[in-house]
This record gives structure tokens, C-alpha cells and sequence, in this order.
């Protein structure tokens, strides 16, 4: 997620030559109606406020998985992570990011995305990375935000190859 919300701040639409400033304000932008419960958890502090966020992002998830997450979640350490994970993308992140903007990442670098995800869907996603890296390739994978756990046999087939070049 922090990885698409920032490629959708600093990336490009598709069929757009410019590229995008970074989102000023979470909660604004292209992807917020994709990810309103993310969003929430970039201005929640209180472990209520984010398990409740973090609780409507699960609901599509295999069952397995959600329940997973859940055990996980009933420790309010845990939430209150994820809710400085999330802050930190909308924040400090993105100051990092832009600090970066002129360097290219030099080493070989394979991006997957979410075929079926907002950030599939509104950009560019393997352009915009080819703009940032030197030794650029990636595939969009079957799914949504969560495609390495609802199509983990897809995604291990993209990375042994790339990891074992």
C-alpha cells in the first residue's frame, strides 16, 4: 500500500506526459477513494480508530488471512505500527522521496503491482519506475492491493527469477 500511495503521489496518469507532485494533504488525491481506509489510519492515533480502519480494509480478504491479521491485531502495539507506517508515507516518506528525485536507483529492480488495484489503474506504474531506475522490469499481478496473499504462487514466479539473476 505505502509503495502505491507513493507512486501514485509522484507518479504519472496514464496517457499523461508530466508527472504528478507529491500529495500535500492525505486524504486528497486520485487514490483516495480506493484507499479511505488506509487514509484513516494516516490520521488515527487512537488503537480503536485504526483497528476499526484496518478491520474494513480486511474485508475482502480470504478468510485464513483475515483471521490472521485479526490475531495479529488484538495487540494495540501492533495497530499503533501500522498507523505510524501509514503516517510516515503520507510525511516524512515523501520529504525523503523528493530529496531523492534526482538520483536513479542503479541496481536491477523488478516492480510488481496490483493489475486489478487503483494504482494499475490510474498510472502507469512500470513507466513511472523506468523514469526512477536504470535496470527497470515488473509485471501487473492478478488481484488487488493484496495480490502477494491471495496469488502467492503468481508473485513467487515473478520473484525467483528476478532474485535469482
Amino acid at each position: 500500500m505505502m509503495q502505491e500511495a507513493k507512486t501514485a503521489a509522484q507518479g504519472r496518469k496514464k496517457g499523461a506526459n508530466a508527472t504528478a507532485k507529491p500529495v500535500a494533504q492525505p486524504g486528497t488525491g486520485p487514490a483516495f477513494q480506493q484507499y479511505q481506509a488506509a487514509i484513516q489510519l494516516v490520521q488515527q492515533a487512537k488503537y480503536d480508530k485504526g483497528l476499526a480502519a484496518l478491520e474494513k480494509l480486511l474485508q475482502t480478504a480470504p478468510p485464513e488471512l483475515r483471521e490472521e491479521y485479526l490475531r495479529v491485531m488484538k495487540d494495540p502495539a501492533a495497530v499503533h505500527g501500522m498507523c505510524e507506517d501509514y503516517r510516515a508515507s503520507a510525511g516524512i516518506d515523501m520529504q525523503y522521496d523528493e530529496a531523492d528525485l534526482a538520483k536513479k536507483i542503479v541496481c536491477p529492480l523488478h516492480v510488481l503491482w496490483a493489475k486489478d488495484g487503483a494504482m494499475g489503474r490510474m498510472y502507469d506504474v512500470l513507466g513511472i519506475w523506468k523514469e526512477r531506475g536504470t535496470q527497470v522490469t515488473g509485471a501487473a499481478m492478478p488481484g488487488g492491493h493484496a495480490f502477494q496473499e491471495t496469488h502467492p504462487q503468481e508473485t513467487l514466479a515473478q520473484l525467483l527469477p528476478f532474485l535469482a539473476g
